[in-house]
């Protein structure tokens, strides 16, 4: 088993599938959101990794920076980070259609509100 771990900005609201918005306005969200995604991706040593893999397993921790922000779906947050997730896959050189969501945990972080996703492959797996 492999796997390694990324620090991602929260995403912005307006990405949510469950917000109205300008589509002019959620593209430069996601054009944002897309860059630091690949960066961070690439910092955590992710670039290429995904290669052949057949199934890639993600566990998310969000830490919102408010507790009402904690307050969301588990679908809408897999949702809302869609982008990050486009990028991510991008960098590892690997389609998205591989990722399977696995667990999302919740906590409360003000000074540094973050979403950590651990991307795992299992052996015989990639």
């Amino acid at each position: 088993m492999k796997s390694i771990t990324c620090t991602f900005a929260v995403p912005p609201r307006i990405l949510s599938p469950n917000i109205q918005a300008h589509w002019a306005a959620k593209e430069r969200a996601k054009v944002k959101i897309r860059e630091s995604a690949a960066i961070e991706t690439h910092n955590a040593g992710g670039t290429g990794w995904g290669v052949g893999a057949t199934w890639i397993y993600l566990d998310a921790k969000w830490f919102g920076k408010t507790r009402i922000a904690l307050k969301i779906d588990q679908d809408n947050a897999w949702a809302t980070l869609k982008t990050t997730l486009d990028a991510a896959a991008r960098q590892m050189e690997c389609n998205d259609k591989v990722f399977a969501p696995r667990s999302m945990e919740f906590d409360h972080d003000p000074k540094n509100p973050r979403v950590e996703i651990t991307f795992t492959v299992e052996d015989g797996n990639g």
